[in-house]
Formats: structure tokens, C-alpha cells, sequence
């Protein structure tokens, strides 16, 4: 169930989008807004969704996020949350990273489900993806440009926000030492 607005759902989805764009760090919604829900951030992602496909963007994947029983209950929540890919979140192999405009930038290990079909729920179950899975490909990503919806830790609402995903072949040494490497995470990438 909705706790927020349609405005206040609309004005934090311009806050962050543009925290987004502009690459600077923002302060956990949650302060201001404590009694928002699961619900709430998602529908403040779909926003943010909605607004980059009206600019032309593509959505071209999902990101999946707290995958782990054990991350999930670190954070508090009982489900795995997910965001979108857009076209423009990828750097090419042997692109250049450019630090000045990322925020808090991360490398760490990922599984990239391709697939041949798409998928589309509510109802998605395990047959569905293995249905429709072309194949499972290791990557290596990095989070660019991140502006947390609730802070990396706020009851798991990181999912709300998108972040850029960084596919790379050979790391740059500066990128290595960026951040630590992570796993748990899963990425959908529409072939």
C-alpha cells in the first residue's frame, strides 16, 4: 500500500533523477519521509522510468539487488528488490571510466541472464526464466553515478533507484582499486 502522493511519489522522482544526471549524493528520503513503503520506492522508480523513456531512453535490462538470504536479512527485507537498465547506464569494453562523475563508485562480480524471450509478470517462476534464458554469462560491473534512494542501507529501498552498470573485459587499475569486489546480484539483459 501506498504511503506517499502521487506529487510526492512525482517530486522525489525528480529529486533523485536529478541527483542521478548531475552525479551529486543525496540524503536518505526516509528522513523526511519515514512512513514510506516498499511500494512507495518502487512506483518512485517506475516514475523515474517513465521520465527517461519520454526522453528517449531505452530500457534495455533489469538489475536485481539483495539476492542473498543473508544480505536480505541483513537489511530487513523479506524479498530481493530490482531496477532497470537503461541504454545510456553501459560503457562499452575498453571505455574509459570517468571518476569525476561518479558517486561512491564499486566493481563487483555479476551473472548476467540473457535471454530469448521475455518475461513478464506477476507470476514469473523459475521454469518461466529457464524458459527463457538464452544463456548465463559471468561480468564484472560497476556502480556509476550512484544516488541511493534511502542510502545503501535503508531498509533495502536501494532498489528504488537506478544505477548505471558497467560491463568491462579488463579493468582499469584505477577502477580496481575503486571499490571492493561484491556478489549476490544479478543482472537481466535483454539479448
Amino acid at each position: 500500500m501506498n504511503a506517499l502522493t502521487k506529487d510526492e511519489i512525482s517530486q522525489l522522482a525528480e529529486h533523485l533523477e536529478k541527483a542521478e544526471l548531475e552525479a551529486y549524493e543525496v540524503t536518505k528520503i526516509t528522513d523526511d519521509f519515514p512512513h514510506m513503503s516498499y511500494r512507495d520506492a518502487f512506483d518512485i522508480q517506475w516514475e523515474i522510468r517513465r521520465r527517461k523513456i519520454e526522453r528517449g531512453n531505452k530500457v534495455v535490462g533489469m538489475k536485481m539487488g539483495l539476492t542473498s538470504w543473508a544480505k536480505m536479512a541483513q537489511m530487513g527485507v523479506e524479498t530481493p528488490c530490482y531496477g532497470f537498465l537503461a541504454d545510456y547506464f553501459a560503457i562499452p569494453d575498453g571505455g574509459e571510466i570517468k571518476f569525476d562523475e561518479l558517486i561512491h563508485p564499486k566493481i563487483e562480480a555479476e551473472l548476467a541472464f540473457v535471454t530469448k524471450a521475455p518475461l513478464q509478470g506477476p507470476g514469473v517462476h523459475i521454469g518461466d526464466v529457464l524458459r527463457a534464458t538464452d544463456f548465463v554469462r559471468q561480468m564484472r560491473s560497476s556502480w556509476l553515478r550512484s544516488a541511493p534512494v534511502g542510502g545503501e542501507h535503508d531498509r533495502g529501498l536501494s532498489g528504488a533507484q537506478p544505477r548505471r552498470l558497467l560491463r568491462v573485459r579488463g579493468l582499469h587499475p584505477r577502477a580496481r582499486r575503486a571499490g571492493g569486489v561484491g556478489g549476490g546480484r544479478a543482472a537481466l539483459h535483454a539479448h
